[in-house]
Protein backbone atom coordinates (compact mmCIF):
# COMPACT_ATOMS: atom_id res chain seq x y z
CA UNK A 1 0.00 0.00 0.00
CA UNK A 2 2.79 2.40 0.66
CA UNK A 3 4.45 1.44 -1.95
CA UNK A 4 1.34 2.28 -3.97
CA UNK A 5 0.99 5.03 -3.16
CA UNK A 6 4.47 6.37 -3.43
CA UNK A 7 4.38 5.35 -6.98
CA UNK A 8 1.08 7.40 -7.56
CA UNK A 9 3.44 9.98 -5.85
CA UNK A 10 5.65 9.97 -8.11
CA UNK A 11 3.45 8.95 -11.32
CA UNK A 12 1.73 12.33 -10.32
CA UNK A 13 5.01 14.08 -10.20
CA UNK A 14 6.27 12.75 -13.19
CA UNK A 15 3.35 14.23 -15.01
CA UNK A 16 4.03 17.52 -13.31
CA UNK A 17 7.55 18.33 -14.86
CA UNK A 18 6.92 16.79 -17.93
CA UNK A 19 4.21 19.88 -17.78
CA UNK A 20 6.66 21.99 -16.69
CA UNK A 21 9.00 21.08 -19.96
CA UNK A 22 6.06 21.41 -22.39
CA UNK A 23 5.32 24.62 -21.02
CA UNK A 24 9.10 25.62 -21.37
CA UNK A 25 9.16 23.94 -24.53
CA UNK A 26 6.28 26.88 -25.69
CA UNK A 27 7.99 29.68 -23.96
CA UNK A 28 10.93 28.84 -25.77
CA UNK A 29 9.13 28.30 -29.34
CA UNK A 30 7.63 32.00 -28.21
CA UNK A 31 10.93 34.01 -27.60
CA UNK A 32 12.69 32.14 -30.74
CA UNK A 33 9.97 33.67 -32.89
CA UNK A 34 10.17 37.26 -31.08
CA UNK A 35 13.73 37.02 -31.53
CA UNK A 36 13.05 36.33 -35.47
CA UNK A 37 10.79 38.83 -35.91
CA UNK A 38 13.14 41.43 -34.03
CA UNK A 39 16.20 40.22 -36.47
CA UNK A 40 13.84 40.09 -39.42
CA UNK A 41 12.57 43.90 -38.66
CA UNK A 42 16.55 45.04 -37.78
CA UNK A 43 17.26 43.82 -41.09
CA UNK A 44 14.81 45.21 -43.23
CA UNK A 45 15.55 49.01 -41.48
CA UNK A 46 18.90 48.42 -41.86
CA UNK A 47 19.08 47.61 -46.07
CA UNK A 48 16.16 50.69 -46.23
CA UNK A 49 18.64 52.88 -44.73
CA UNK A 50 21.71 51.39 -47.16
CA UNK A 51 19.78 52.11 -49.96
CA UNK A 52 18.80 55.39 -48.60
CA UNK A 53 22.73 55.86 -47.99
CA UNK A 54 23.74 54.74 -51.15
CA UNK A 55 21.19 56.97 -53.30
CA UNK A 56 22.46 60.04 -51.27
CA UNK A 57 26.12 58.78 -52.41
CA UNK A 58 25.29 58.82 -55.60
CA UNK A 59 23.99 62.25 -55.44
CA UNK A 60 27.26 63.23 -53.73
CA UNK A 61 29.29 61.52 -56.34
CA UNK A 62 27.44 63.22 -59.20
CA UNK A 63 27.77 66.63 -57.33
CA UNK A 64 31.70 66.01 -57.16
CA UNK A 65 32.20 64.89 -60.75
CA UNK A 66 30.58 67.93 -61.46
CA UNK A 67 32.20 70.07 -58.86
CA UNK A 68 35.45 68.09 -61.03
CA UNK A 69 34.27 69.60 -64.44
CA UNK A 70 34.07 73.31 -63.59
CA UNK A 71 37.56 72.76 -61.41
CA UNK A 72 38.70 71.04 -64.66
CA UNK A 73 38.32 73.98 -66.87
CA UNK A 74 39.25 76.48 -64.52
CA UNK A 75 42.43 78.29 -65.94
CA UNK A 76 44.96 79.78 -64.06
CA UNK A 77 46.99 82.89 -65.21
CA UNK A 78 49.70 83.84 -63.16
CA UNK A 79 50.74 86.88 -62.85
CA UNK A 80 48.70 90.00 -64.05
CA UNK A 81 50.57 91.75 -66.11
CA UNK A 82 51.51 94.51 -64.23
CA UNK A 83 50.78 93.56 -60.57
CA UNK A 84 53.46 91.49 -58.91
CA UNK A 85 51.58 89.08 -56.14
CA UNK A 86 48.68 89.34 -57.96
CA UNK A 87 47.09 85.93 -59.79
CA UNK A 88 44.27 85.85 -61.81
CA UNK A 89 41.81 82.77 -61.65
CA UNK A 90 39.79 82.72 -65.39
CA UNK A 91 36.14 81.00 -64.72
CA UNK A 92 33.65 80.58 -67.39
CA UNK A 93 32.17 83.83 -68.00
CA UNK A 94 33.94 85.62 -65.04
CA UNK A 95 37.21 86.67 -64.29
CA UNK A 96 38.67 86.92 -60.74
CA UNK A 97 42.04 87.68 -58.87
CA UNK A 98 43.35 87.15 -55.46
CA UNK A 99 45.45 89.45 -54.61
CA UNK A 100 48.40 88.21 -51.79
CA UNK A 101 46.29 88.75 -49.14
CA UNK A 102 43.46 89.60 -49.43
CA UNK A 103 39.87 88.12 -50.62
CA UNK A 104 39.05 87.12 -54.07
CA UNK A 105 37.95 90.24 -56.01
CA UNK A 106 36.86 90.70 -59.90
CA UNK A 107 40.07 90.98 -62.35
CA UNK A 108 40.32 94.21 -64.04
CA UNK A 109 42.11 93.18 -66.78
CA UNK A 110 41.23 92.33 -70.35
CA UNK A 111 41.57 88.52 -70.26
CA UNK A 112 38.02 88.08 -70.85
Amino acid sequence: MVLQRSKANLDGEVGRVMGDIGDAKERIARAREQINGVRKTAIKTAVEQMHEVQGELADVRERMLSAKGVLDRVRIAAPVSGHRGESCAIIPRAVWSRPARTSWSYCRSKTN
